[in-house]
């Protein structure tokens, strides 16, 4: 896995897959702009849990710039002040990773939605906040930004799995807003997956599970698991471990299930642990037994 010639990007590629700072030039007074992004982006956390629905579009008319969100959703701070919400437009949000796996067990199984439920929370939030009139594009900086797509464009065809994989969450709209493309969003995950980044390799691995963007195919989708796991990522071992328990792409094997669902929680899935605790209590006396031996020589 090649990962040179990142250090000749600016910040600001780098910086907004560490943080989101949203930027609305529709409000010109810089107090009115921080309190109406303290309350908007108190709006879309909620949003983003499924708690309250998603607002409409924000409209912002001429000379007339009416920045509070009237309704029926009140929001109090801790300095006693109260802000109301209204929605009319509704949302779905994904399960958590351990119902989406307790009920697999039973249905069939969504296996590796850690991750994907994260990145559609990320999406909701951002389409919250994109609805209220926020833009995640600074003033002014298309050029810089376009130079920097240039640069990750460059390393990618030189082999840099980080750029390519930087670049597919850029296409899926996770960095800023405007730059979304099914097409390219696809391209550059199928190359840093080809790259060998072991967190491509997990995201498409799931998106060939679910059927979503690209054909539903369990073989492929195990394949991909197991590549991300061997290089110790906990998502492709999550995932893989989950297709073990359920026999999709993979014969099913609960020792190998028990064990890479150890592995996945010794790599800092939190949730993995629930998933071993519940495939324990399917295992043998004996079965559990090597089960443990093999985690053993194996961590």
């Amino acid at each position: 896995m090649k990962k040179k010639n990142l250090f000749l990007l600016s910040p600001l590629l780098i910086l907004s897959a560490c943080s989101t700072v949203y930027y609305n030039t529709n409000i010109q007074s810089p107090e009115e702009l921080e309190r109406q992004r303290v309350i908007d982006e108190g709006l879309c956390t909620r949003v983003s849990t499924g708690s309250v629905p998603m607002p409409t579009i924000r409209y912002y008319p001429p000379l007339n710039q009416n920045y509070n969100i009237s309704g029926d959703i009140q929001t109090r701070y801790s300095n006693g002040s109260i802000s109301t919400s209204t929605y009319r437009s509704h949302i779905s949000s994904y399960p958590s990773a351990g119902d989406a796996f307790s009920n697999g067990l039973a249905n069939g199984a969504s296996t590796g939605i850690a991750l994907r439920a994260q990145m559609d929370k990320n999406k909701i939030y951002k389409g919250c906040m994109y609805n209220l009139g926020w833009t995640t594009t600074k003033p002014n900086q298309q050029d810089k930004i376009k130079k920097d797509i240039d640069l990750l464009k460059s390393a990618s065809a030189n082999g840099n799995s980080e750029a390519s994989f930087m670049l597919y969450k850029l296409y899926a709209g996770l960095y800023f807003s405007g730059y979304e493309n099914k097409e390219l969003m696809l391209k550059y995950l199928e190359i840093a997956s080809n790259q060998d980044d072991a967190q491509a390799q997990a995201v498409m691995a799931q998106e060939y599970y679910s059927g979503n963007i690209l054909p539903k195919d369990f073989h492929k989708s195990a394949a991909l698991f197991q590549k991300s796991c061997e290089q110790n990522n906990d998502i492709g071992c999550l995932g893989m471990a989950s297709l073990f328990a359920v026999g999709h792409g993979v014969k099913q094997n609960y020792v190998s299930a028990y064990i890479l669902f150890g592995k996945a929680n010794r790599l800092g899935n939190n949730k993995a642990l629930e998933f071993k605790k519940f495939i324990e209590n399917k295992l043998t006396k004996e079965e559990l037994e090597k089960a443990k031996i093999a985690q053993d020589v194996i961590y």
